[in-house]
């Protein structure tokens, strides 16, 4: 969402119980993500941010804490504009 030019700059975050666990959805007004990057935006140390000034490694850690509590993340591909990633986290985490 830090894009020059953008005017819009909006973030929603919802949750709801869904499928034996809570499911939270994160949406953002930004430039999104490539089709081509959305398996590697959850590798660490890599960044989408041109110049490289951002170490990369927001998306690997959260990744990293829903599977240590039994769920999982993903991005939603999008046609337009913004990005919106869910995280699906169980109630009981199974043994």
């Amino acid at each position: 969402m830090n894009t020059r030019g953008c005017r819009e700059r909006e973030l929603t975050v919802a949750s709801r119980a869904r499928l034996g666990g809570i499911e939270v959805d994160i949406a953002d007004s930004g430039p999104g993500i490539d089709r081509a990057q959305l398996l590697k935006v959850f590798e660490p140390f890599h960044t989408t941010k041109r110049g490289g000034g951002h170490l990369g490694t927001g998306l690997s850690a959260a990744q990293q804490v829903a599977a240590e509590h039994g769920g999982f993340l993903e991005i939603e591909p999008t046609t337009t504009r913004g990005c919106r990633v869910r995280v699906l986290l169980p109630l009981h985490r199974r043994p």
